[in-house]
């Protein structure tokens, strides 16, 4: 009687062993492609956000005093204001994703978008994503307050007005 009890400890015992590695090797496979589809989720987002921006520059730029207000949510990544020596870009910068969105040092070109995936330095088999928006508006200088946004639980406040001789960027 007593080794029947003990035959059945020990099944159960392995039974949540093989169930446990068989979780930790599905776990293994699919929290990857968790990543890479949030991180495109992310970037998605991102895409839209800077669209937005320039739409809300080129709004602005039309009339002298104008000041638009946009929400910039960051849940992960960073934007970088790039307004000085002429470079007028906002850059939107994913670093370690396992999200390969284009070839590897080959720029894809939308509109006043730039996308650029890199191989990362710090991490072997992950990338770096660079989402430019590059600002052209003839005539007007850009100018920005702001140097970088990183992530927050909250998202940013960020204002566009037009001085009449240049195209300002601040957030309170």
């Amino acid at each position: 009687m007593k080794m029947k009890k003990g035959a059945i400890w020990v099944s159960t015992v392995l039974y949540v062993l093989i169930s446990l590695t068989i979780l930790s090797v599905v776990f293994s496979v699919v929290k990857p492609k968790i990543d890479e589809a949030r991180d495109r989720a992310i970037v998605e987002q991102s895409i839209i956000m800077l669209n937005d921006l320039d739409n809300a520059v080129k709004l602005a730029s039309q009339s002298t005093g104008t000041q638009l207000k946009r929400e910039v949510k960051i849940s992960n990544g960073d934007l970088f204001f790039n307004t000085r020596n002429g470079m007028n870009n906002v850059t939107f910068i994913l670093k370690q994703t396992n999200l390969k969105y284009s070839e590897i040092d080959s720029e894809i070109t939308s509109g006043n978008l730039a996308i650029l995936t890199k191989k990362s330095a710090q991490e072997s088999g992950k990338y770096d994503l660079y989402i430019t928006l590059k600002i052209d508006i003839s005539g007007k200088e850009i100018y920005s307050e702001i140097s970088q946004l990183s992530p927050s639980p909250f998202p940013y406040s960020v204002f566009i007005k037009n001085n009449g001789t240049h195209i300002n960027f601040y957030k309170q």
